[in-house]
């Protein structure tokens, strides 16, 4: 019953915020296209997205842009997934929300937990999962917000080739983990979708009990810091950082486990392939302009995983270097096509997929 009530209370939620986004939006641009698309972990991807860019009415034109974005796609690794993610600002900038909601079928890779899993522990691995998550910041001052969080995070028919090591590892068939908790975010940025300039912090501690509904107790805290350098003046040429810190504590289900890897950080390891109830990670990025659309990037990044922030330093540190193209969709408006490929210790990874990585 109480997850019914947390599910119809983020839908309607979602709901409102995805009708105040065209019900007093005084400007739209929207562009849908085909999506091909290849990572490591996903083989080629096959799909169509959809990128909404507006504002929201304000006599005084100060109000941020705000955008909207929708993917759904089928890959050759028998994937299935649909996502929704928007990032709303309302007039004056007094609330933001931002949230997702997503729906996927997903066969993967599995090593185990830890930061020295070995390639002979790779298994075949399958589960379907549906997350609604749904931000309120409220704005306190200038670029500073604060505000709720909610969340409704369900894996479900999750499945290994074979039967795991470790008795001790929780959420192995499945897990529903309703949760809520707090954030605060600093967004500087001139740009929430191809930055420039500015500076991003956000901070956010959730709680998962099964007061809430939830099949385990745990929580969490996660940090994420990014800076911007233009190096020129048009902009098109920057340099740019980010460390993110994401830490778990309690009964972790196994499919909530931090994981190193993937088309946003540590490019050319694939996503998971090192998990645990913590993660620690920084990369950064060059950017620059080469012809028209057309820009090219360098980037380098080092992280790890662990049981907890000491386990993480004792153990080995993962590094990746790369480059990549990017091809600007809407023209000043930012909505990049990325290609990337990464290099890591005996591993690589070749990604293309839109949006920056950070």
């Amino acid at each position: 019953m109480k997850n019914k009530r947390i599910t119809t209370l983020i839908n309607i939620i979602a709901f409102t915020v995805l009708t105040a986004h065209f019900a007093f939006a005084e400007s739209l641009e929207f562009r849908a296209f085909p999506v091909f698309g290849y990572t490591p972990d996903t083989d080629f991807i096959i799909g169509l997205s959809g990128l909404g860019l507006f504002s929201l009415e304000n006599l005084r034109n100060e109000t941020r842009p705000s955008n909207l974005m929708m993917f759904g796609s089928y890959t050759l690794n028998n994937q299935h997934m649909m996502k929704v993610e928007h990032t709303v600002f309302f007039p004056g900038n007094t609330w933001l929300m931002a949230g997702e909601a997503e729906v996927r079928k997903y066969p993967e890779l599995f090593w185990g937990i830890g930061n020295s899993t070995s390639d002979k522990d790779e298994i075949n691995s399958e589960y379907g999962r549906f997350l609604i998550k749904q931000k309120i910041y409220r704005q306190i001052a200038g670029d500073f917000f604060s505000g709720p969080i909610l969340e409704w995070n369900r894996q479900y028919n999750l499945e290994f080739e074979e039967p795991l090591k470790s008795a001790d590892i929780k959420g192995s068939g499945g897990h529903t983990s309703p949760g809520a908790g707090w954030g605060f975010l600093f967004d500087a940025r001139d740009s929430s979708l191809v930055p420039s300039e500015g500076f991003f912090a956000e901070a956010a501690y959730m709680a998962y009990s099964k007061t809430l509904g939830a099949d385990y107790n745990y929580s969490s805290f996660d940090m994420d810091l990014r800076k911007y350098f233009p190096l020129s003046r048009g902009k098109r040429n920057v340099f740019a950082m980010q460390l993110l810190s994401e830490n778990s504590r309690g009964d972790v289900p196994v499919g909530e486990m931090r994981m190193l890897g993937g088309r946003q950080m540590l490019r050319g390891y694939y996503e998971g392939r090192y998990r645990d109830k913590s993660y620690l990670a920084f990369q950064s990025e060059i950017r620059v302009s080469l012809w028209k659309r057309l820009g090219g990037i360098f980037f380098a990044a080092a992280g790890n995983v662990g049981k907890n922030i000491e386990d993480i330093f004792t153990g080995d540190f993962k590094y990746t270097a790369g480059a990549g193209i990017r091809y600007m969709l809407i023209a000043n408006n930012g909505g990049n096509l990325r290609f990337d490929y990464g290099i890591g210790e005996n591993t690589s990874g070749f990604y293309i997929t839109f949006g920056e990585a950070f």
